[in-house]
């Protein structure tokens, strides 16, 4: 959307995320990297000739060895995680093809982009010594969110302007048996709006293409209660956590 030239003409993007509370949002994101690795070696029988094979298995899993011992020598802002999307499809034959999707993040994109050649040499290095090759694909990514605090104040007014939020007691009843669930106090929807949080606070275990927009035009950001507060002390992404 920003290629094709839609916020050309755009004052300013608003713009919300689902939450436990309600507040005008001053904290930055992650900047983001997207990148997929794979590798290709040589089937064979993994009992009559592995002699005759060279396994992408071997690479992939020396490449995430590698990225693993290499997180100690990173910034501490640094995130990196992975998934494992191909690692053979039955054992008794040398796997051919691996490939695990991989994101690095940092609080600015200033601090992702060193990380990309260290992964790649990593990748690189991971195929010599499996004796296969590797292809190394960045598929995207998304920079820190510019924090708008003048128009985060004036956001913050308009919030107070409006009567408090309004469930119904089927909603809150809803709501109270998920935090039950999940281990916590029972308190139901938040309704209030939380003050604004000044000076900016550090950037949110998050990223997101918002960011990019931010560069182009200014962004204003909220979070909004549709959920129980029932994650508080436990791990995101997990069932009773909002977004």
């Amino acid at each position: 959307m920003i290629r094709a030239g839609l916020f050309k003409d755009v004052d300013i993007a608003l713009t919300w995320h689902p939450g436990d509370e309600t507040h005008v949002d001053t904290s930055s994101s992650q900047a983001m990297v997207d990148m997929r690795v794979e590798f290709h070696g040589r089937s064979a029988h993994a009992a009559f000739d592995p002699w005759n094979g060279r396994s992408a298995v071997d690479a992939l899993e020396l490449f995430t060895h590698g990225v693993n011992l290499m997180r100690e020598h990173v910034q501490p802002g640094v995130r990196m995680h992975y998934a494992i999307l191909e690692g053979g499809a039955v054992p008794n034959v040398v796997p051919d093809r691996s490939a695990v999707w991989m994101w690095a993040r940092d609080s600015t994109r200033a601090g992702v982009d060193p990380l990309i050649p260290r992964l790649r040499a990593i990748a690189e290095g991971a195929a010599t010594a499996a004796g296969v090759t590797a292809s190394f694909a960045v598929q995207g990514g998304s920079w820190e969110m510019l924090v708008n605090m003048p128009g985060a104040r004036v956001m913050h007014a308009n919030l107070e302007a409006l009567p408090p939020l309004v469930f119904t007691e089927a909603e809150q009843e809803f709501a109270r048996s998920i935090q039950k669930a999940a281990g916590v106090e029972p308190k139901g929807l938040k309704t209030a709006f939380d003050p604004i949080a000044h000076p900016p606070g550090e950037p949110e275990g998050g990223s997101t293409d918002v960011g990019d927009v931010s560069w182009v035009v200014p962004v204003l950001h909220a979070t909004v209660t549709t959920s129980p507060e029932a994650r508080r002390g436990m791990p995101g992404r997990w069932w009773p956590a909002p977004g």
